[in-house]
């Protein structure tokens, strides 16, 4: 299992509302938490299936130096992160309310620098590899066609959502994205009507792979395969303390669920569960949970 992504350092401030534009308010803590879209998703996926090696790029710095030593004490191989010696690590800058709504501004520094793998030739079996868009679009182009060209599965995640070009979607074998995804995908919300969400995406002018899954928070998820009719995942309702990281926990779960040979609507399943628990804990890469945690769950 494979993630090639963004490693940064998260530093969240909690307050009682969100500023409006020009407005200045006073906030009531500040921590510093591992995160990073890549190292969350790392991070999920090696607590579900004990292992995953993560692709992407640290700046030579404080920062960079802890959140290797999280990643490796968490089950990541970073044998592959690069140290770019001349530029700083990735800082996401995360404002939290007292309902648990955040807002994210991340600043990439050496993310713009990481490589992906130039061959799974080495690799056995066939690899299960996931992405989102903190790193660079042709690196994760290039990424997801070695990918499928080893008999892999590509799941891209769009986050944080920007132009997808159509020879990426075209390696592209799972894309899971949330609502506010969807509706910059296809120009529309997810209709409540689940053929009319298939609907929408065999209208979206983008040539789209044969799965997507939309997350929808404790509304749960659909999973929508082409050729089958969809199916919805069921939700569940929990006290969110903080919602930063939740869609990378789904997504890093789902693959790794998906590389142990579950079905899309069981991955989707457990991964869901794995995010209503993350979103009751502080922090983005410390609040995903363990695999009994999740067992658990589920039985509960």
């Amino acid at each position: 299992m494979f993630v090639f992504g963004s490693i940064n350092m998260d530093v969240i401030t909690t307050c009682e509302r969100h500023p409006a534009i020009g407005e200045t308010v006073l906030g009531t803590s500040v921590s510093f938490h591992p995160g990073g879209k890549g190292a969350n998703q790392a991070i999920a996926a090696a607590r579900c299936l004990g292992e995953c090696t993560l692709f992407g790029s640290v700046g030579a710095d404080d920062f960079g130096g802890q959140m290797l030593a999280f990643l490796k004490e968490n089950g990541v191989d970073t044998t592959n992160v690069a140290i770019a010696s001349g530029s700083s690590t990735g800082v996401a800058l995360i404002t939290v309310d007292q309902r648990g709504d955040n807002t994210i501004v991340v600043t990439p520094g050496a993310n713009e620098l990481a490589k992906a793998p130039r061959s799974f030739d080495a690799v056995s079996g066939r690899p299960v590899v996931l992405a989102q868009l903190e790193s660079p679009i042709d690196e994760i182009a290039r990424l997801f066609a070695e990918a499928q060209a080893a008999g892999g599965t590509t799941i891209l995640n769009p986050s944080p959502y920007r132009s997808l070009p159509a020879e990426l979607l075209q390696s592209t074998s799972i894309v899971i994205l949330n609502a506010h995804e969807f509706r910059q995908l296809t120009g529309r919300q997810p209709a409540a009507n689940l053929q009319e969400v298939t609907a929408q995406l065999s209208s979206a002018d983008l040539p789209l792979p044969c799965c997507v899954v939309i997350t929808l928070g404790q509304a749960g998820a659909i999973v929508a395969e082409r050729g089958r009719a969809p199916i919805r995942v069921a939700g569940h309702k929990v006290e969110p303390l903080n919602t930063t990281g939740v869609g990378d926990c789904f997504a890093g779960w789902f693959a790794a669920e998906l590389a142990q040979g579950r079905t899309l609507e069981d991955a989707a399943r457990r991964a869901n569960a794995a995010a209503a628990i993350s979103v009751t804990r502080a922090g983005a890469g410390p609040s995903m949970p363990k695999k009994t945690e999740v067992e658990t769950f589920l039985c509960g």
